[in-house]
């Protein structure tokens, strides 16, 4: 490659024209991607702590979009042809960059990093984007933060919507080494770094921010930098939206009776302004929120505590228990929490990576469908799961007649009835029918509210009017979400 004297910003000019070189290298870089994304394979089958499948499922992704990433450098280096394959399509906001960030949440943890991702509650529930190449442009901002961020610092990968203008505010933030003022245009330029010796120790080739600036420029907007030597930086850019649901993906909450109290140390506060953000945004005033350093400072009027792994103790749980207060527990240290402990809690959250649909669910658990999945293939459990979760509900499931009837009993002695349940015909030595019949028994003798049953079986014979909806298979997305709709309602 020939060194220009005049740095410009990215173009096919630009990138090296030695094909099979070029194809070499990636060839040795997709080889180790195959085989860890075999072996992750391996892990997840014989794995079932569901919180571990989903991070190993993350990495997974992470191996794949390696090979999606290095076969599109052989596309005419980085641009021409990704930029003809390339295109719009319409995704679930929330669901699209929470994936993007639990890519990062293993390397955040190994590093001590404090990762807030804060995605606005008030987003379009969906948008129209070019998805792969926002997808690079976010991947490669949040990359080069977590590289110039030392141990235990703290980054932040916010989106948040401009209602108004009908555009995404995007920033990533660091407390990383920082920028000098007259160097920060020049790192935009392709191959451009900071300092000669930055490759040295920190890695990569000035290629990414390049790439991020010429996609940004493409989708109308800009890209620009705020930084300060030695106190971190700050890219942020506006993404204008072609096309979007009115639908948000959060309804504001009915903040009236919500009193929240976070149960907290010192060394927690980064993460837990972000909470206190993220609930903000929700619709909690700032007077409804207040940090604790022990239980002893909880008032009266509290509806929920919010506790780090490190606060939580006997002590608390009880508290909670005896006095009808909701507890949700941060996580602070991944997979540390046993499932013994699980048992006296009802909820918990890793502090790395995206948990606002989580947080969402907790402080509105009245409003929150709670859904039940009864059928006895778990690829039928696999697909009404991954249609339902596009949605805001909180979902469980049983494959068997007897875990299903345990679960509605746990349920309702929590005061946790479900509100939906999908039951397909079970063929054990308790029917579908049985279940059902000591469903509303329980329901009769606790004077509860009717839930909603929708049978699931391919039998039309099963079909009968102890049921409120029937869904044929294959199942269609359209018709689940008509019955979410219906709850709503």
């Amino acid at each position: 490659m020939k060194n220009n004297d005049e740095e410009r910003d990215i173009d096919t000019d630009n990138i090296p024209s030695d094909f099979s070189y070029l194809t070499a290298i990636v060839n040795d870089i997709q080889t180790p991607a195959n085989n860890l994304y075999g072996f992750l394979t391996i892990l997840e089958e014989n794995i079932d702590d569901p919180r571990l499948k989903h991070y190993i499922n993350n990495a997974k992704e992470s191996a794949s979009f390696i090979n999606e990433l290095t076969t599109s450098v052989l596309d005419r280096a980085f641009n021409d042809m990704e930029s003809k394959n390339s295109k719009y399509e319409m995704v679930n906001s929330a669901k699209y960059f929470s994936k993007i960030s639990e890519i990062f949440v293993a390397n955040m943890y190994k590093k001590s990093i404090s990762f807030n991702v804060f995605i606005d509650p008030l987003l379009p529930k969906e948008i129209e984007i070019n998805s792969l190449k926002l997808k690079r442009t976010i991947i490669n901002l949040i990359d080069n933060a977590y590289k110039f961020t030392a141990k235990n610092g703290c980054i932040e990968f916010s989106v948040r919507y401009k209602a108004k203008d009908n555009k995404l505010h995007i920033f990533v933030k660091d407390n990383g080494i920082g920028i000098e003022k007259n160097k920060q245009k020049e790192i935009i330029k392709a191959f451009k770094q900071v300092e000669d010796n930055t490759n040295a120790i920190y890695g990569g080739h000035g290629l990414g921010l390049a790439i991020c600036s010429c996609y940004i420029n493409e989708f109308n907007g800009q890209l620009k930098i705020d930084s300060e030597l030695g106190k971190g930086s700050t890219f942020y850019f506006d993404l204008p939206i072609q096309k979007n649901s009115s639908e948000s993906t959060f309804k504001p909450l009915d903040n009236k009776n919500i009193h929240i109290c976070i149960l907290m140390d010192k060394h927690n506060s980064c993460s837990a302004n972000n909470i206190g953000r993220q609930l903000m945004s929700m619709g909690v005033k700032k007077g409804q929120i207040k940090a604790i350093e022990s239980i002893s400072n909880i008032e009266k009027e509290t509806t929920h505590i919010i506790s780090y792994q490190s606060k939580i103790s006997l002590e608390v749980v009880l508290f909670c228990g005896k006095n009808r207060i909701e507890n949700l527990i941060i996580e602070e240290k991944l997979f540390s929490i046993s499932r013994n402990q699980e048992t006296c809690i009802n909820l918990i959250i890793s502090q790395y990576g995206y948990f606002t649909d989580t947080l969402y669910s907790f402080i509105s658990q009245s409003k929150t469908p709670r859904i039940l999945i009864v059928d006895e293939n778990r690829i039928n459990i696999a697909l009404l799961k991954g249609i339902l979760s596009e949605e805001l509900c909180i979902i469980e499931t049983a494959n068997t007649a007897q875990k299903a009837i345990d679960m509605i009993n746990q349920a309702i002695l929590k005061d946790k009835a479900y509100t939906l349940i999908y039951m397909d015909d079970l063929e054990s030595v308790i029917s579908s029918d049985e279940v059902l019949n000591i469903l509303r028994r329980l329901e009769s003798k606790n004077s509860l509210d009717r839930t909603l049953v929708v049978s699931t079986s391919s039998d039309e014979e099963i079909h009968n009017s102890s049921y409120d909806f029937h869904v044929n298979k294959p199942f269609k997305k359209d018709e689940i979400v008509t019955i979410l709709l219906n709850l709503e309602n």
